[in-house]
């Protein structure tokens, strides 16, 4: 019995930690990259000035005038803590990915000036990991268990989109997001356990193998008062990204082994092929920026993403194989809208090194998320950013850290529950060369 109380107790914190990242999913707030525009926290819609801009704003590819490359990459930092009645359990985990490539090339077509560019994205990063064994031992027995959760991957987007300037202070961007990419998702589950008279060994392992496909269209206008007939050093940004379905297709594997006493159950491998679609909405973005002078920016961006209009929540539950209709289900994730507010400044010191400019970046966001608390709420996180840089006439290097919180407080039908939070903290890289 006093075995069975310590599985049971670890069990249930495994199973918290471990069902609550997997139900939650990636990041559904999608956004463009870099780290000058994370370290601006986020609000770029209205400046998209540099070879990130595809990933923003496409119509703000027409205030480039040569060719550029580009190439982001990020590290991630997550800490997770769930605050029982009896205390706090934590868990730390991170990752680093290749988060962003692009080309940027102007040029001239029937004497009109254009901008072409081709951008590779990771949209959803599938990354986690959870792993928890014990060992409990005792005269004559021992339980030995572990668990273990790993998923690597994700949906990317391979972007070509084309800009142009239709009017002194107008321009307009389209691009078309091809989705592809693969991750995949596997499960171990061990018990052993062994007392003077009997003996159980389970061996449990599932591997699901996804493939994405898709596409969608982005467009974009841009407002640049700069170039008025009265210069005024505004710029305003609108961006539309077309609601399409994101296809899935999986290969499932499972393997079970077990030994009960002597009596050796060990199956065929189970293998099956399956198809799902996860509903990606209407997202709409505004931004602007405002120059002070001729070294400080501010900016400011709202964007709306319409999953209210969707089914995600039941998608991605099936996707993952959890039954909506069972009540001991960690499920919080529901279809409602993320709407965002981004802020942001970027002020340059000129007078340091003759040979380069020195950015600082500093911003903040909400953090909206497809949970809901006790009170049936939103719950909606915050995140704040500061970042830096080098910025010459051959290339820029520019560096960001990102602190990103939310919790989300759970209660049961026997009022019993817990506080889940979750905090994120990002550093990303960015490198841009002009040609």
């Amino acid at each position: 019995m006093k075995t069975l109380l310590i599985v049971i107790f670890l069990l249930c914190s495994i199973l918290v930690f471990a069902q609550l990242d997997l139900n939650l999913g990636p990041d559904w707030n999608f956004t463009g990259v870099g780290a000058r525009a994370v370290g601006m926290g986020g609000a770029f819609i209205g400046v998209a000035d540099d070879a990130t801009a595809i990933s923003w704003n496409p119509a703000g590819l027409t205030q480039l005038d040569r060719p550029e490359a580009s190439f982001v990459v990020r590290g991630l930092a997550e800490l997770y803590e769930v605050d029982f009645d009896y205390g706090i359990e934590t868990y730390e985990d991170e990752h680093g990915i290749l988060n962003f490539l692009s080309g940027v090339y102007p040029f001239e077509f029937s004497g009109k000036q254009f901008v072409a560019a081709l951008g590779v994205q990771r949209q959803l990063d599938l990354y986690s990991y959870y792993h928890e064994e014990f060992l409990y031992e005792d005269i004559g027995e021992s339980t030995e268990y572990l668990y273990e959760t790993f998923s690597e991957g994700g949906a990317s987007t391979i972007t070509l989109g084309l800009a142009n300037r239709l009017a002194s202070i107008f321009s307009l961007g389209v691009a078309a997001n091809l989705w592809v990419g693969e991750a995949y998702l596997e499960t171990k589950d061990i018990v052993d356990e062994v007392y003077s008279d009997y003996y159980y060994y389970w061996d449990y392992y599932d591997r699901s193998d996804w493939t994405f496909s898709g596409v969608n269209f982005v467009c974009g206008a841009m407002l640049d008062f700069n170039y008025s007939s009265n210069p005024f050093p505004l710029k305003i940004g609108i961006v539309v990204k077309t609601p399409f379905d994101l296809n899935i297709d999986e290969e499932f594997l499972l393997e079970e082994y077990t030994d009960d006493n002597g009596d050796i159950y060990e199956s065929e491998p189970i293998e099956s092929s399956d198809s799902y679609t996860l509903g990606i909405p209407l997202m709409m973005g505004l931004g602007t920026s405002f120059r002070l002078g001729d070294n400080f920016t501010l900016a400011v961006d709202m964007e709306s993403r319409k999953f209210g209009e969707t089914t995600l929540k039941e998608d991605y539950a099936d996707l993952i194989g959890l039954d909506l209709e069972e009540e001991d289900e960690l499920i919080i994730i529901e279809n409602q809208d993320l709407n965002q507010l981004r802020f942001g400044g970027e002020y340059l010191f000129t007078e340091i090194w003759d040979f380069a400019v020195i950015p600082l970046r500093i911003g903040a966001q909400t953090y909206p998320t497809l949970f809901m608390d006790n009170n049936d709420k939103q719950v909606i996180g915050a995140a704040f950013s500061f970042g830096t840089g080098l910025i010459t006439d051959q290339f820029s290097l520019d560096i960001s850290f990102k602190n990103t919180e939310f919790e989300i407080e759970y209660e049961d039908y026997d009022d019993d529950g817990f506080i889940y939070k979750k905090t994120m903290n990002t550093l990303t890289l960015s490198c841009i060369y002009y040609f």
